[in-house]
Parts: C-alpha cells; structure tokens; sequence
C-alpha cells in the first residue's frame, strides 16, 4: 500500500508544490486530495471523518486536506451514482464485490481463489515467495492452497464475502 499508493501520492504533492512555485507562487499551497474511501468498507475508515488535515502530509511549503466524498455512501449508492452517470464498472467487478490488489491480505478467500485464476502466473510467485521465506500468506490460508483450489477446479463464479479490515 505505501508503495503503490501512499508513495506515489507523496511524489504528486511534491511536484504540485514545485510547478506552483515554478510560476512564482511563494505562499504555501492548498492542495485537496480526494479519496474514494467509504465508512461502510471497514471499522478503521468508519472513524475517519469526511475532511481533515493530512498532518502527515502537509508542511511549510503545503497544507494537504482530505475530502472523502463519498464517505457516508453504502454500497448500493455508490452503484446507483455510476449507473446515472453512464460510467462502465470494471469487468472484475462481475465476479468480485471490491477490487484490491490482486491479492489483498484482507480478501475473502474466495476472492483469492478467482484473482488467482485471473493471474495464474502472479500466483506461482506468491507460492513461490511463501516456500523461499518459509511464512504462509495468511496463518490460516496459504497462497499454496489457494493454488490447489484453482487447479482442482473450485473457483467461485463470484465472491460477494466481506474483506476482513
């Protein structure tokens, strides 16, 4: 997560600090990061409030706010508001109810079961990673045996199950 999101991010507010200065601003910029993160998806998100100050982010050259738009959505408004909007969902979203990483520490098995018939290939490394290191994924589910379930053929058409967060 912090690699792949929360790193990148910090790199984004960076340049916006450095091209706003570029065009002569000296002051400390605003910047709004906006986040898709609903109270719904787990206990932790439930206690974020809908704006606040990213602390952590923010400094003397920049003060970060985070807006969660859609914080106090359930589910079934954030589907509705794509419909009316005519936007497409992504294909993975007939057979999983949210998308993660492909294997996400915190999905249902099930979940990981179909990620690991959509990518057969990522899965051989995780196996892969679990002998080299000697640690199974998850203490009650190895990646090894999500392996087993593809090829034995028990694949879930869909995983509606609730990721553990």
């Amino acid at each position: 997560t912090s690699d792949h999101k929360r790193g990148p991010v910090g790199t984004l507010l960076t340049r916006l600090v450095t091209e706003s200065r570029a065009t002569g601003i000296r002051r400390r910029v605003n910047i709004l990061n906006c986040l898709g993160l609903r109270a719904d998806e787990s206990p932790a998100r439930a206690k974020r409030q809908a704006v606040s100050q990213d602390k952590r982010s923010s400094n003397g050259r920049r003060l970060v706010t985070v807006w969660l738009p859609i914080h106090g959505w359930d589910e079934a408004s954030v589907w509705a508001r794509i419909e009316a909007a005519g936007t497409r969902a992504h294909p993975a979203y007939r057979r999983l109810r949210r998308l993660s990483c492909s294997f996400c520490i915190f999905s249902p098995p099930d979940a990981l079961v179909i990620a690991g018939q959509e990518r057969p290939d990522l899965l051989d490394r995780y196996v892969e990673v679990e002998q080299k290191i000697g640690h199974r994924f998850r203490i009650e589910l190895s990646m090894a045996e999500v392996r087993e379930r593809v090829r034995s053929g028990c694949v879930p058409e869909r995983c509606d199950g609730t990721w553990c967060m």
